[in-house]
């Protein structure tokens, strides 16, 4: 399935956000509000990056407001999960606190981010 199936079977997607190396890990979600007492059905994107909310029938609108603010190498932590299974297997015990380990891990993901945002 795709995002906006997800969506519109009532899920919400969530995606790990960090900006810099020095911030928390936090997420950015997309989900549909449903509405109810008054407010009316509204897509919200919230998280680290704010929150950003669109009308229902602005739906790829949001979708495509979520994924250039998520798929991208801003994002510190995109394709960090990957990254970290390959750099794993040279350095099991990698350290990202360790500079030597960091370095091998940040060439890895930046290659993985290279290769899927072109």
């Amino acid at each position: 399935m795709n995002i906006k199936e997800l969506l519109l079977e009532g899920c919400s997607v969530s995606i790990s956000y960090k900006k810099k190396k020095t911030d928390w890990v936090g997420d950015v979600k997309i989900y549909i509000f449903a509405g109810g007492f008054g407010m009316k059905t509204q897509i919200i994107v919230d998280g680290t990056i704010g929150r950003h909310v669109f009308d229902v029938e602005k739906i790829d609108e949001a979708i495509e407001f979520f994924n250039s603010k998520v798929f991208t190498d801003k994002n510190l932590w995109y394709k960090h999960n990957e990254a970290m299974r390959i750099a794993s297997k040279t350095v099991p015990d990698i350290d990202l606190d360790d500079c030597t380990d960091f370095k091998i891990y940040e060439k890895i993901r930046l290659e993985l981010v290279s290769k899927a945002t072109k």
